[in-house]
């Protein structure tokens, strides 16, 4: 087993090798003595410790290809001579962090390849020429949070194409040019909050050019608070329509200047029974007030026939019974209820002038009502609060 930490001397920073029973540290390591690891410690696969690469002189990682398990965190901060991750192509899993900042001439991680487990954060912050993920496809589950912040040149999040869940927040903020979050069309659980753009101290923090997160159309739960503040671009929150309105703790939506389309069935049904603190303003008409997204969401809930008979839903919201009307049936129909996963939960016959259904069990949320008949069909979205 061995050890990898980080020596100083005369402020210059390198990157020192050791096993775990005698280590042997020199004072004037250099570049070469990195390439030489795998030939000077052949038995160090697995990094009992942290894995801290941080130096001036740093300008490839090749004598490291022998690594494939690190117990502590990789640290990857301020190498500016640092081209690739070239040589951690071997590395399977790290228990901790994978920390990767301040490393101005790294354009991609592809050699990260082979990495599919992360115990640990995932938080890439300042580096000013990466453009994805484009590395990390086998990563599934990330066990902390994600951090993506500060990358100016980065223009998407592919490469976490495979993340289905995360064990704490989600934070993207302050990427320049990054247009879209499909990167994440896998995602479905966050263990904490989902922020999304923000407010620093010393002013925003958005992602200025993120036209759409439609990609993020699987999410269903997040622990914690929901953002989306200061991106200049983003006319819609289609793609958060799936979110359990019962998983959002509180809810911010603010400084979206072209934002003005807020009525999806996560913020509907979270606003017909808010959960904590509620802010939406300083955004687009439509969407610049809590009001306004409430009548915006009221009237994508009325009812909508496909063709007649109509159909009529009423009290809407509701929270334990409710009344369905029908206009120009003459025989007998089918009424579902359907959850936001397209599953029927409820279903029962029809016939004129309608029926009054209880629906006390049914968690707080957005329904979709469904009516069926050979004489046409018709559906409705309804919340329960």
């Amino acid at each position: 087993y061995c050890f990898i930490f980080l020596f100083k001397q005369n402020t210059a920073y390198y990157i020192v090798f050791g096993y775990w029973s005698s280590a042997v540290c020199s004072s004037d390591l250099s570049q070469s003595q990195v390439n030489s690891f795998r030939t000077s410690y052949p038995e160090c696969s697995l990094i009992l410790g942290d894995v801290i690469i941080c130096g001036p002189a740093i300008t490839n990682l090749n004598g490291l290809s022998i690594i494939t398990n690190i117990q502590g965190s990789l640290i990857i901060e301020c190498n500016p001579l640092l081209t690739s991750l070239a040589g951690l192509d071997n590395l399977e899993s790290v228990a901790e962090d994978v920390f990767i900042e301040g490393n101005p001439l790294l354009d991609n991680i592809q050699d990260l390849n082979n990495l599919t487990y992360i115990g640990g954060n995932l938080i890439t912050t300042n580096n000013p020429m990466l453009l994805n993920f484009l590395g990390l496809e086998g990563i599934t589950h990330i066990g902390g949070k994600l951090w993506i912040e500060d990358n100016v040149a980065l223009l998407s999040l592919h490469g976490l194409d495979n993340l289905i869940r995360t064990g704490g927040l989600i934070r993207i903020s302050a990427n320049q040019h990054l247009q879209d979050l499909d990167g994440l069309s896998s995602l479905e659980e966050i263990g904490g909050s989902l922020v999304i753009g923000g407010t620093g101290h010393l002013g925003s923090i958005g992602n200025p050019s993120l036209a759409n997160i439609a990609g993020l159309n699987h999410l269903v739960t997040i622990e914690g608070s929901l953002q989306v503040e200061n991106n200049t671009s983003l006319a819609s929150l289609a793609g958060l329509d799936n979110i359990l309105p019962g998983s959002i703790s509180e809810l911010s939506v603010y400084g979206n200047s072209l934002l003005s389309h807020c009525e999806v069935s996560s913020i509907c049904g979270y606003l017909a029974s808010p959960g904590g603190t509620t802010v939406i303003d300083d955004n687009a008409p439509g969407c610049n007030s809590i009001a306004e997204v409430q009548e915006a969401c009221l009237i994508i809930a009325a009812p909508s026939a496909v063709s007649s008979p109509s159909l009529k839903i009423y009290p809407n919201p509701f929270s334990e019974r409710i009344r369905i009307g029908l206009t120009g049936l003459k025989g007998e129909g089918t009424i579902q209820i359907i959850n936001f996963r397209g599953v029927v939960i409820s279903e029962g016959q029809i016939q004129h002038p309608g029926c009054e259904m209880v629906l006390t069990n049914l968690p707080v949320g957005v329904y979709m009502v469904r009516f069926l008949s050979p004489e046409g069909s018709g559906n409705a979205m309804i919340f329960k609060q």
